[in-house]
């Protein structure tokens, strides 16, 4: 597992860095893993996400940030509860974004990618029941992390673009 975590930070550097490697593929690959359900994979979407974007969720907040959470943007970036976008990043997020509705489909893959984490989070506990019960709690954990930092992403990327859309 900690290959596929150097690999996934490896990938998420290098689109980053080269605005033309082919992120919707990266993101194809994803959703047909978890079409596999093969959760391990998701690592490289949680990567790509956070390198490009900034977007992370933070699982052990204190309960000043907590409060720094109601506030607006500009203390959310104080608190260390939320990253300021530059414009880089932001350009690297609408890239992203692209890349997820550019799918020859109707919906592109931005939000059936969500739908495949989420149904993926809630079939884990059924379907590795052989294995310890601390490894399942730690792949759903991880999936739920990655659900929230996704969503967080999408909320992110299409912020007033069309009010119809609403995360």
């Amino acid at each position: 597992e900690d290959w596929l975590q150097a690999l996934a930070v490896l990938c998420g550097h290098l689109c980053k860095q080269h605005p033309h490697m082919a992120l919707q593929a990266i993101c194809q690959y994803v959703a047909n893993q978890l079409k596999d359900s093969q959760t391990l994979d998701l690592v490289v979407l949680r990567e790509l996400v956070l390198r490009m974007t900034g977007v992370d969720h933070v699982q052990d907040i204190s309960d000043d940030q907590i409060e720094m959470l109601a506030g607006g943007p500009t203390l959310q970036v104080q608190g260390h509860v939320k990253v300021g976008l530059d414009s880089r990043m932001k350009k690297s997020m609408q890239r992203i974004r692209a890349s997820l509705e550019s799918d020859d489909s109707d919906a592109g893959l931005s939000i059936p990618l969500l739908v495949l984490i989420a149904q993926q989070q809630k079939s884990l506990m059924f379907t590795l029941t052989s294995r310890p019960l601390k490894v399942v709690s730690e792949l759903v954990d991880k999936c739920s992390s990655s659900f929230l930092q996704y969503a967080d992403f999408l909320r992110e990327a299409y912020h007033g673009c069309d009010p119809h859309i609403t995360f």
